[in-house]
């Protein structure tokens, strides 16, 4: 084509989406490619969700990653014309090359659309990224999409569509065709084919970021940013020591898959010092907020909405009002769970799978059948009643969280996806009720203590310690932090006589959040501080122990 280098040779970037990985088990989704551009300019991809085969269901999990839905999946085109507006890119270029990430994935479907559609010889020359990559940078901890795309600079969206992954495709191939033109003098792709056919070198793994580099952080706490090339935030993490904690994520045996993924990408590391471990923990949660990185699942915002719920905890708001006075919670999760129990409680014999799920925690696949839960939950009534007054309700999920406190079951999260163990029997499920009660229960305790805490001064020391670290809080907020004297007294704060409406209208995520970090640093704090103390007002103090006694209940 009188090109003589790769890097201006034209190629397609194609990528392909499926319900599984190999061609005779799973269905095409999804099909896009676009021409690389030989420089940074827009990609302009052509993509085409491939209408499914008769009664195939797009299974959840895909559903999930992808982000694409049952109904635009019916809605998408015949595979037939897909292929045809594909194939009509080769014309004139038989075989065209074209980019693909993983080709040992893509190949399969697109010789399957060929047979089925095409007429002659396959038109495409596959050129596979992963391939090169893996030839080319032997030492990079993972060659996956993502982790090149990042390892050179750009992101890829979260979710497995093709036009993203079509443009970080072509992204790619502009990186290391430059990479195979100054190391390798690769002219055409007749060379790049012989040059992967050779045998492959070997070497030990590495960083780009360097051991002299993670040597070079400081010693104290602090919070840590680990940036890609460019200096796109990939990861947030807080530390008591910044030099041991960063030098463990590239030490870590053994590494976790996505670990290893981001690590690939680090290009260098940012960081910022506090005076004090548990005040590192809170600016991590702050600075999760304010950068979305992609690596952090923890803390992060998006998705996430405060709710309110009323005395009987059958109804959620997202504000607060004179009805719904319990709050704020984190998820709709454990409320949600019991008022499925309270509904099969009155009406046992209607009691759906989905709402037997429920009650016991559970996604609806992995629900006690009929007899086991209707078993269970006489069990449970017999036991415990059937949880008409406040007041009994609060005294089982008091007495069921000491049984779940060694194991600290969060209730904020969504429920399970698989249920392990044995199958149900009565007994089982009447321990999962009571934990349902537990959960919810402690979701309340939870934001009363919140409440509480947002409009406090704290103050603490380590042994030994001269001097006492002071943090007074408002509306939330830490607003002043200083070093006081081991014995000086707390302040009272000045926010002590808002109400608890007024208190409630000021939480969003961000507040709830870097509460609840706040907790979790003093139940780590309790035992072995030389002094804890926190005021809540002029004659409100909580001593050591008595803030230890409070803890084990949050």
């Amino acid at each position: 084509m009188g090109s003589t280098s790769l890097v201006d040779f034209p190629v397609l970037a194609l990528d392909v989406q499926a319900t599984a990985a190999a061609s005779r088990r799973g269905a095409l989704l999804e099909v896009g490619w676009a021409w690389a551009p030989r420089d940074d300019a827009p990609v302009a991809v052509s993509a085409h969700v491939v209408a499914p085969p008769p009664d195939v269901a797009l299974p959840r999990p895909v559903a999930r990653l992808t982000g694409l839905s049952h109904s635009e999946w019916t809605r998408g085109l015949d595979s037939s014309a897909v292929w045809a507006r594909l194939a009509a890119e080769a014309r004139g270029a038989t075989p065209l090359p074209v980019v693909v990430h993983y080709a040992r994935f893509e190949e399969p479907f697109l010789r399957a659309l060929h047979r089925c559609h095409g007429s002659g010889a396959f038109p495409f020359d596959l050129i596979c990224t992963h391939a090169i990559a893996r030839r080319l940078m032997p030492e990079l901890p993972r060659a996956t999409l993502r982790a090149l795309a990042g390892y050179f600079g750009a992101a890829v969206p979260p979710l497995r569509r093709c036009a993203g992954h079509v443009e970080a495709t072509a992204f790619v191939w502009r990186h290391l065709a430059r990479l195979l033109a100054e190391r390798e003098g690769l002219a055409d792709t007749a060379a790049l084919h012989a040059w992967l056919a050779r045998p492959a070198r070997r070497a030990p793994r590495s960083f780009a970021l360097g051991r002299e580099a993670r040597r070079a952080l400081p010693a104290g706490p602090g919070v840590y940013r680990f940036l890609r090339a460019g200096g796109a935030v990939l990861y947030v993490g807080k530390a008591a020591s910044l030099r041991t904690r960063v030098g463990s994520h590239f030490h870590a045996r053994p590494a976790h898959e996505r670990s290893l993924e981001m690590l690939t990408q680090v290009r260098d590391v940012e960081c910022t010092g506090t005076e004090t471990a548990l005040e590192a923990a809170l600016l991590e949660a702050d600075e999760i907020k304010r950068l979305a990185p992609p690596y952090n699942v923890a803390l992060a915002e998006a998705g996430r909405a405060l709710r309110f719920a009323d005395r009987q905890l059958d109804s959620l708001q997202p504000e607060p009002d004179d009805r719904h006075l319990i709050g704020p919670l984190a998820s709709p999760a454990a409320v949600e769970s019991l008022r499925a129990l309270r509904e099969a409680i009155a009406a046992r014999e209607r009691a759906t799978c989905t709402m037997r799920g429920r009650a016991v925690g559970v996604e609806a696949r992995w629900a006690p059948d009929p007899a086991s839960f209707d078993a269970g939950l006489d069990q449970f009534v017999r036991e415990h009643g059937r949880l008409d007054r406040a007041r009994d309700l609060e005294s089982l999920g008091r007495a069921s969280w000491t049984a779940l406190r060694p194991g600290r079951e969060e209730e904020d999260g969504p429920l399970p996806r698989e249920r392990d163990g044995p199958a149900w029997d009565a007994d089982r499920v009447a321990r999962a009720l009571e934990s349902t009660v537990a959960r919810a229960t402690h979701a309340v305790r939870r934001a009363r203590w919140l409440l509480r805490l947002a409009e406090s001064s704290l103050g603490w020391s380590e042994p030994g310690a001269a001097v006492s670290r002071l943090l007074r809080i408002e509306r939330g907020h830490v607003v002043e932090r200083e070093w006081i004297a081991a014995g000086a007294p707390l302040p009272t704060p000045p926010g002590h006589t808002r109400g608890r409406q007024e208190r409630q209208h000021d939480f969003d995520v961000a507040t709830f959040d870097r509460l609840r970090v706040l907790v979790t640093e003093l139940r780590g704090l309790a035992p072995r501080a030389a002094r804890l103390e926190l005021r809540l007002g002029p004659h409100v103090l909580l001593s050591q122990p008595r803030l230890r006694e409070v803890l084990q209940w949050i």
